[in-house]
């Protein structure tokens, strides 16, 4: 929130007869804001299973991983990896760039902060395999490519940004 790359999370409490929350948290050493009574705030969410975590990134693209992560937090490592860096440049928008997943095998979605942007998908060869202008969001047909290591590559006239995906 404060343009430092701190990863924040929120509790929300479905249940309404719930109302050990503070003495849950107090218990489990969990410092982070819990909501009680949230099942308003979940059902806009269109939620039928708990838990369900939802990354939201500075870009505002998000995921969602429905089912209990335990003690392995690995996805959701993984998904907070993946959001673009908050920034604080000021005088201009940065680009940013988020990938809907890491591993595709007919289909790559990315978002784009910048519609005007050129996207390029570059083998490990340095060879540009896909190009084309940005949009919003994107959604590359990329069955034709052989399975290995890609670097989607997006670029605007102030910057470059390169993020890796795996082709199944």
């Amino acid at each position: 929130p404060n343009g430092d790359d701190t990863v924040v999370i929120f509790s929300f409490e479905r249940d309404q007869n719930t109302t050990n929350e503070a003495v849950w948290a107090v218990n489990n050493n969990v410092t982070t804001p819990i909501f009680s009574d949230a099942l308003a705030t979940m059902g806009t969410w269109n939620t039928n299973y708990q838990p369900n975590y939802f990354v939201i990134c500075p870009d505002r693209s998000h995921e969602l991983i429905v089912g209990a992560v335990n003690s392995d937090a690995s996805e959701l490592l993984k998904m907070i990896g993946n959001c673009a860096p908050s920034t604080s440049i000021i005088g201009r928008n940065p680009l940013l760039v988020s990938l809907q997943n890491t591993v595709a095998s007919e289909n790559l979605t990315f978002y784009s902060s910048d519609v005007n942007a050129q996207y390029r998908i570059i083998n490990l060869s340095g060879q540009a395999i896909l190009q084309g202008k940005t949009g919003t969001k994107i959604d590359l047909n990329t069955s034709s490519l052989s399975a290995g290591l890609y670097l989607l590559q997006v670029q605007n006239s102030n910057e470059i940004l390169t993020r890796k995906f795996i082709q199944q």
